[in-house]
This record gives C-alpha cells, sequence and structure tokens, in this order.
C-alpha cells in the first residue's frame, strides 16, 4: 500500500506538471517566475522539457501508470511466475526512474539553472519509490547489500537516462553548409563534369 500510494502521488504530481505543459502554463501554483525558482523556465524549456518531442511529464505518468499495474501482481495471491515478472518491471521502472529523477535535477540546477519546486516534489517521490523498490525486492541479500544494490542501480539509471536525454541534443549538432556551385559529377561519359565545394566566405 505505501508504493501503491507513493506512485499514485508522483503519477499525480506528473500529472499536473503535463498539464501545464499542454494546456494552461498559467495554472501553476505557488511557483512564478522571475528568481532561481521559476517552474514556467523548466517546464517549458525549449531544449529539456522534451524527449524526441514527447514532454517529460507524458513519460513520467506512464512510467508511474506502468508501476501501479505491476504493483498489482505482486501480492502474495498472485502465481510465482507472475510475481517474478512483475518485480522484472518494478526494478527496471526503479532504476529509470531513480536515475532520471537525479538527472533531472542534475539539470535544474547545474544547466537550467532554476528550480521548479513541482518538479523537485515529483522527483522526491520518484527517488524514494525507487529505493524503496530496490531494497524491498525479493532478490536476497542482507540490508546493505541492498542498499549497496539500490545505489548502483540508480547510478546505472542515471548514465541510461543520460544517454537518453542527450539523444536530442546529438540530433541537433549543427552542419558546416556547403554549397556546390558549377556543375557537378554527372557519372561516366563525355559530359561527366566534377564541381568543387565553394564555402560561403569564398562568393
Amino acid at each position: 500500500i505505501f508504493l501503491a500510494v507513493l506512485a499514485l502521488a508522483a503519477a499525480v504530481v506528473s500529472g499536473y506538471l503535463l498539464y501545464i505543459a499542454l494546456v494552461s502554463p498559467e495554472a501553476i501554483f505557488a511557483c512564478r517566475g522571475g528568481g532561481y525558482v521559476d517552474c514556467d523556465a523548466v517546464i517549458h524549456h525549449p531544449r529539456w522539457s522534451k524527449w524526441f518531442g514527447i514532454p517529460v511529464g507524458a513519460l513520467a505518468v506512464a512510467a508511474y501508470v506502468a508501476l501501479l499495474g505491476a504493483l498489482l501482481h505482486v501480492g502474495p495471491s498472485a502465481p510465482a511466475a507472475r510475481r517474478a515478472g512483475a518485480w522484472s518491471v518494478l526494478l527496471t521502472l526503479a532504476v529509470v526512474l531513480g536515475g532520471g529523477a537525479l538527472w533531472f535535477t542534475g539539470v535544474q540546477v547545474f544547466i537550467i539553472k532554476k528550480l521548479c519546486i513541482w518538479c523537485a516534489v515529483a522527483h522526491t517521490l520518484g527517488i524514494i519509490l525507487s529505493a524503496a523498490l530496490l531494497i524491498l525486492a525479493p532478490v536476497g541479500g542482507g540490508m546493505l547489500i541492498r542498499l549497496g544494490r539500490a545505489g548502483v542501480m540508480i547510478a546505472l539509471g542515471l548514465v541510461l537516462l543520460g544517454a537518453l536525454v542527450a539523444a536530442p541534443s546529438l540530433q541537433r549538432l549543427p552542419l558546416h553548409e556547403t554549397r556546390m556551385t558549377g556543375d557537378f559529377d554527372t557519372g561516366p561519359g563525355r559530359d561527366r563534369q566534377v564541381g568543387l565545394p565553394v564555402h560561403p566566405g569564398q562568393i
């Protein structure tokens, strides 16, 4: 029940952020712009608010809904095979959500240099939920081993989320413009002519 309450709360906050991003920017409560605390600057940031055109809030809501669904299949009444599959999903989501929360907190603090209070609430819930799942997972080991495993898996999640978030940036790497002048290679034969690239400064 504790895990379900955390996941539901995180899904609600993430849904609120998604609503602000897509429908009503004026609906931001207690997080207006003008200083370091500026939800609008984070939620509508042109680079970090989306991943391949998808608002990050939508991805968070989908992940928490999937997590809630998996939690329905880890009870003692569920068959062993179903419980094992559900825990596999939960551990994967724990790594992604925990790592993502840490990553996007770092983006706000060190890159955007603005803080979104509601994002911080969602991230805090995600980190607590991720750590709880990694500690409570029925995969053996003492408490110290479980805590160490939680730290390692969240660190791996950071690397994974870093790669995912960096992907759109790699797609937008600037390309040096090269213009062709004159004829170009038309293939074999007597009409074959090869044009040379001319940079803008040479025209």
